[in-house]
């Protein structure tokens, strides 16, 4: 529906019980929709802090500290998702993602191929495919420079 509406509706919701865990996880999740990832981050912690349990609400935090560039705390939600959850394809496809963004190629691939190992034709194993091809393709160019230099190096 109407995200204007919805919100109105959940503040009401709020005004009788502000700590009303489901109205926070929706303005959570409206906030990271909107691409408000501040927002949704801050409302994310909120949620955990009343279900501190909830996956779902780890793997969205998550979302959003990946977006805000908070790589560390990304790859902890994720890692604490797959811990509890070894079959969640988007979890592990988001620390694979997480770990290519941090650098850590070579521990990127692990989530990956468990990604496609879950269910080869789903849409997060082609992604986990292609990301673990443009890694196959860096990981060449780098040792063909590294050939190249070599040469270089040595006079």
């Amino acid at each position: 529906g109407d995200p204007r509406r919805e919100r109105a509706c959940i503040a009401r919701v709020m005004l009788v019980d502000p700590e009303h865990d489901g109205a926070l996880a929706r303005l959570a999740e409206l906030a990271h929709d909107q691409g408000r990832y501040d927002e949704a981050h801050r409302q994310f912690q909120r949620v955990l802090l009343l279900r501190p349990g909830n996956l779902e609400i780890v793997f969205r935090l998550g979302l959003a500290a990946r977006r805000l560039g908070r790589l560390t705390q990304a790859r902890e939600c994720f890692e604490r998702v797959v811990a509890r959850r070894p079959r969640a394809r988007r979890a592990y496809l988001e620390l694979g993602q997480t770990l290519i963004a941090l650098g850590e190629d070579r521990i990127a691939i692990e989530p990956l191929e468990r990604v496609i190992w879950l269910d080869p034709v789903s849409e997060e194993a082609k992604v986990a495919d292609y990301e673990i091809e443009t890694l196959k393709r860096r990981d060449r160019a780098l040792r063909l420079v590294r050939s190249v230099a070599s040469p270089a190096l040595a006079m």
